[in-house]
């Protein structure tokens, strides 16, 4: 007897041991499902209505870097990606941080919370 889902399978008779790998898997392949039904205005409405990330992607449009006297104000989250503001930017309304290849090639990675 088999128990099945659109991705795996696993046999009843299995140890029980693999049950946890299973229901874990499982729960990936559900959020998985959620995920594939965000959409970009759906993350945009997220990040604006986000206080640590609002001042960071506030102060890039007006290319200004806050002042340190106004960071103690800010959350701990905030903080530290503002002491990161040389990588940060802005692309397509998204804020992400720069890496540098050793080869000279820029990866965006978004940042999400």
């Amino acid at each position: 007897m088999q128990a099945s889902s659109q991705l795996e399978s696993i046999e009843v008779n299995e140890p029980v041991s693999q049950a946890p790998e299973f229901a874990a898997r499982m729960q990936a392949s559900e959020t998985a499902s959620k995920l594939a039904d965000i959409t970009l205005d759906d993350i945009h409405e997220a990040r604006a209505a986000d206080d640590c990330l609002q001042p960071i992607i506030k102060a890039l449009e007006d290319c200004a870097q806050p002042p340190h006297s106004d960071m103690h104000r800010c959350p701990e989250e905030t903080r530290i990606l503002l002491s990161q503001w040389e990588s940060l930017v802005l692309q397509d309304g998204m804020l992400c941080r720069e890496f540098h290849g050793p080869d000279g090639s820029v990866e965006l990675l978004w940042i999400m919370r």
